[in-house]
């Protein structure tokens, strides 16, 4: 087929090697599984580098590929929990004509409901596109949509708009020769709202596609010119009618080949590929949003044949591109280039050879801004699928993993997306005796290389060394800083005092010299103790947690409390205070469930000040142009308390928000920026029951009184509000929201529930990468 050949020459997609190496710590989970009844199963089609891996808002993962068991190929669609990597549900589809199916592009809405395209085969063997939704609930599907055109009609990647309806980008020969083809989908329905083409005069073919915040498409294309060399085609399509609103064509002067597109904040497309001089080098362009004017081209020379493969833009509009690069031995290795926003110079690079061949295929940026490549590594014989992450400021590597099926045949890593509190990596491997599989793993984010970021210094491989006051000698203190924060081996992995009903007792680690340190994680034994998950910022316990303790540091002479925490119920506490530099951590424990005090971790992570840190700005400040309103006010209090810098409460009147509908919920305020900018978390904080005498909150003040206590984020995308997170059950005076980067003019707090008849808010705070 066409695209399997097209596709399969971005690289030469051959079998990849290397060792696994990896920081177990950072790993939060990894698993295999099959189509139904244990066929054989793929991402994809198993041949071609897809776009089929998504993250809903919630953090579950969703994938689409084949099994293969039965007559052929069939769509397979999987719902993974992204807490544990759990199956959540499992979809096959099978086209009338039964002639076999290939899935090969899945996008999520912001309901979390899948949208996956492929191709199927009608009763004469031509191929045409196939779009089915599956709700997110439970997979059940909600419309099933079939596009044909010619006798060739194929999709290469499907993206959604913030109101769920799905643009479908791939190919159609419809007009004699192979065209761009790009499809826009109703969300309820599936209904075609509307059907376009490019031709540019030969043959044109689908790279990649990206839709911004107005829900415009932006396509990335190869199109053959007149004298039969490819050129980059990139064109951008209008939201509501398809229109055409610029075409750029880029000629490198001979064969330029076009595989990935990303946008920053602003709309603005970066695309990357090949061009080829006296060999094939690396190529990256910015156009600009409004026009396609192209900003700046850059190419990369690492001496033999070179391609961009994937792209992804940070927060502060740098790209991040990888790829391959030939060595002197004639070998392909991985590449990642790191490109400055306004004039594409390169910040940093990194190349890794596993000593055979090395095909890089796809990067995320992680929450703390971290570069996830995936790809494979060969070596020794073997091909392995292949993970490196890169830190944002300088490339130092952060973390490494592959993995190698028991078969010893190909295992490849495909795709990488972000979630909330990690990256999922998907790929396809072999294990002795089973068919093909899925395999899915996921690490955890905030990973960061020694001077780069922050380090949790308390950890054993980092040199902290664990002593408490009491152990049970069934269980053993040097689990609290091994790096597991679920407790699975409760042995091993759960330390417990050894004085029953008897408090306070501690736990010390002492780091391999003085460090500078602003928060101290303490992790407590999660209810479900046998079949626990990655514990996230909102988890609760009723069973074996602590309920109060102190955080303490040495200081040299003294122990100096850095923290304290009443009333837990959190089975993950961060404490967080000002910097400090101490050379030992102490938690000790006043109150506790059940008889004893148990600690799964304790992390005691350096300061965020550390050189190399990102900052970040509060978009929503008045000071910054944030513009509050509200769905009212009591006449008492003021609306621009909401973002007024004020996060204490300090005068009621001058720096509470309040409400004026007694007992009637929601509620919202909004905060309107005076541009789009990307935002990653928002932090609402609600009046402290001492409102007289208010402090600064800290991350662990609780209420009683005033809060409110459930409530929604949204965000503004330029057409319609996206829910960014939710909480519930929420008693923090100051309650952070994180979600992924996302590009928004506008935020709002929609409230739910607060106590004592009305809904209160101190201030908003709206933060992304300055």
């Amino acid at each position: 087929m066409r695209l399997s050949a097209r596709i399969a020459a971005v690289g030469a997609l051959v079998a990849l090697a290397a060792a696994f190496g990896s920081h177990a710590q950072s790993q939060l989970w990894s698993r295999s599984y099959n189509g139904p009844s244990g066929v054989a199963a793929a991402v994809g089609d198993g041949y071609v580098v897809t776009r089929s891996l998504a993250a809903d808002a919630s953090g579950n993962i969703l994938t689409a590929g084949v099994a293969t068991g039965g007559a052929g190929p069939e769509f397979l669609t999987t719902k993974i929990d992204g807490a544990t990597g759990a199956i959540a549900w499992q979809k096959v589809f099978n086209s009338p004509a039964g002639k076999g199916d290939s899935a090969i592009a899945l996008a999520a809405d912001s309901g979390g409901n899948a949208i996956v395209a492929g191709w199927s085969y009608d009763a004469s063997g031509n191929p045409f596109i196939t779009v089915v939704k599956y709700a997110a609930a439970d997979g059940t599907v909600a419309w099933q949509r079939t596009l044909t055109g010619g006798t060739y009609d194929v999709p290469l990647v499907v993206a959604t708009d913030a109101a769920g309806n799905a643009i479908v980008g791939g190919e159609t020969n419809a007009s004699g020769t192979s065209d761009l083809r790009i499809t826009k989908l109703a969300a309820a329905t599936g209904a075609v709202l509307w059907d376009k083409s490019f031709d540019g005069g030969r043959d044109d073919f689908m790279s990649d596609l990206a839709v911004d915040g107005s829900g415009n498409a932006v396509v990335l294309g190869t199109s053959v010119n007149a004298a039969g060399n490819d050129d980059f085609t990139i064109a951008k399509y209008a939201a509501s009618t398809g229109a055409l609103l610029w075409k750029q064509s880029w000629d490198g002067g001979a064969d330029d080949k076009a595989y990935g597109v990303a946008l920053d904040s602003g709309g603005n497309a970066f695309v990357t590929g090949s061009t080829h001089a006296a060999t094939d080098d690396l190529v990256v362009l910015k156009l600009a949003t409004a026009d396609g004017t192209i900003a700046w081209m850059k190419t990369w020379d690492g001496g033999g044949a070179d391609a961009g493969q994937a792209i992804a833009v940070d927060a502060a509009g740098n790209a991040i591109v990888t790829g391959q690069s030939q060595n002197a031995a004639g070998n392909r290795d991985f590449v990642t280039l790191k490109l400055g926003a306004s004039d594409g110079k390169v910040l940093w690079q990194r190349t890794f050879d596993g000593g055979g061949n090395d095909y890089a295929y796809d990067v995320a940026l992680d929450a703390s801004g971290n570069a996830v490549v995936v790809g494979s590594a060969s070596g020794a014989g073997a091909t392995d699928w292949k993970v490196i992450a890169y830190a944002p400021a300088d490339g130092a590597t952060v973390y490494q993993a592959g993995y190698a099926g028991s078969a010893g045949q190909a295992d490849e890593a495909y795709e990488a997306v972000a979630t909330r509190d990690g990256v999922v990596i998907a790929g396809t491997v072999n294990e002795t005796g089973l068919a093909t599989q899925v395999r899915l793993a996921k690490i955890a984010t905030g990973i960061a290389a020694t001077g780069s970021s922050a380090s949790n210094v308390a950890l054993a491989s980092n040199g902290g060394v664990a002593t408490a006051s009491s152990t049970n000698a069934a269980y053993t203190v040097a689990a609290v800083n091994n790096g597991d924060r679920t407790g699975a081996n409760i042995t091993s992995n759960i330390w417990v005092d050894d004085t029953r009903d008897v408090f306070p007792d501690w736990v010390r680690i002492d780091f391999s010299g003085a460090k500078t340190i602003d928060h101290v994680v303490v992790y407590s034994v999660q209810d479900n103790y046998t079949s626990p998950i990655e514990p996230t910022d909102t988890l609760t316990f009723t069973s074996f947690g602590l309920t109060a303790f102190d955080v303490q540091g040495w200081n040299g002479s003294a122990w100096v409390t850095l923290g304290s925490v009443t009333g837990n119920n959190l089975v993950k506490r961060t404490v967080t205070f000002p910097a400090a530099t101490v050379s030992a951590i102490r938690v000790n424990v006043s109150s506790a469930l059940l008889h004893y005090s148990r600690i799964v971790e304790i992390e005691a992570w350096t300061a965020s000040s550390a050189a190399g840190a990102a900052s970040s700005t509060n978009f929503a400040l008045a000071s910054n142009g944030g513009t509050a309103s509200a769905s009212s006010t009591n006449a008492a209090y003021t609306l621009a308390a909401l973002n007024n810098g004020d996060r204490r409460g300090a005068n009621l009147t001058a720096n509470v928000w309040v409400d004026d509908t007694r007992d009637v919920f929601p509620d919202w305020v909004e905060i309107d920026f005076p541009a789009a900018h990307a935002i990653d978390h928002v932090v609402v904080y609600s009046v402290q029951d001492n409102y007289l005498s208010p402090v600064e909150p800290t991350d662990t003040m609780t209420f009683t009184s005033f809060g409110v206590t459930a409530f929604d984020v949204q965000g503004w995308n330029g057409s319609a509000w996206v829910t960014l997170g939710s909480v519930a059950g929420n008693n923090l005076v100051k309650r952070t929201v994180s979600f992924p980067a996302v590009s928004v003019s506008r935020v709002r707090v929609n409230v739910k529930s607060g106590l004592l008849h009305y809904s209160r808010i101190v201030e908003v705070e709206a933060w992304g990468a300055s």
